[in-house]
């Protein structure tokens, strides 16, 4: 028998919530996208799965 990978994604959003909840950082749906909204700036916050392995891309800007 094979063991069953984890839900990569599931593991990552959970965690990821855990520890942006206390700043005010919130989960844009089901996506990967994370922002606060600061009224006079946001914070955006993006894991990009790479297409070829296992993994993540960081991307951050402010607007």
């Amino acid at each position: 028998m094979m063991p069953i990978e984890p839900n990569h994604n599931k593991l990552f959003t959970k965690i990821a919530n855990k520890r942006f909840k206390p700043h005010g950082i919130i989960q844009q749906g089901q996506s990967r996208t994370f922002f606060n909204d600061k009224i006079w700036f946001t914070i955006i916050i993006e894991y990009q799965p790479p297409s070829f392995s296992k993994g993540t891309f960081l991307n951050v800007g402010n607007y």
